[in-house]
């Protein structure tokens, strides 16, 4: 079965399957049968070898984009979190200086990290016990467990946190998920 209780049909998905048996016997994971009524393959190496191949194979096309780690917002702004090609973070958001004097008060910025740790300890450091009071917006998957760590760490006196607490925690739960914003 390639994909439990999915119906497959029409020219274009076999096309599309063909194609990927293809790839997969020229990988050397399937071996033909012979037999060309129905076309049939076995599995020629270990499944764990497939699905380590297959999440390498994704990982590579991966390699080379922008990816959102992290979006979040507050009363009047919020920011996003990329990860970029080299692996360096950027902080891109947008905000309102209500007491701004001057004609805009929109604030824009764009801060370099070296790692998402560095970006989640400055993150931490300046908004001190508050850090929890933002509104997680998308939480990637890769970071959903340093999340959670931080989460279950999180440690104010405050019962209003506690709501906070479980916002965040209904976000790393929330399956699908996309981030609000398109990566500029």
């Amino acid at each position: 079965e390639l994909s439990p209780n999915r119906v497959f049909k029409g020219k274009a998905e076999e096309y599309k399957i063909r194609m990927i048996l293809g790839v997969l016997e020229l990988e050397g994971f399937t071996k033909w049968t012979g037999s060309l009524r129905p076309i049939e393959y076995t599995l020629d190496k270990p499944l764990p070898d497939l699905i380590r191949w297959s999440q390498e194979i994704a990982n590579k096309t991966q390699q080379g984009k922008k990816i959102i780690l992290f979006e979040y917002g507050a009363d009047g702004g919020g920011a996003s979190v990329i990860k970029l090609p080299n692996n360096t973070i950027v902080e891109k958001g947008i905000g309102c200086e209500i007491e701004a004097e001057d004609e805009d008060p929109i604030m824009h910025w764009k801060k370099p990290f070296n790692s998402w740790e560095a970006w989640w300890q400055t993150f931490t450091s300046n908004h001190g016990y508050f850090w929890i009071f933002f509104h997680p917006l998308f939480i990637h998957e890769d970071i959903k467990l340093f999340i959670q760590n931080a989460l279950d760490n999180y440690n104010y006196p405050d019962a209003d946190a506690r709501d906070h607490i479980e916002r965040w925690k209904d976000q790393l739960n929330c399956p699908n998920l996309e981030p609000q914003f398109p990566i500029p």
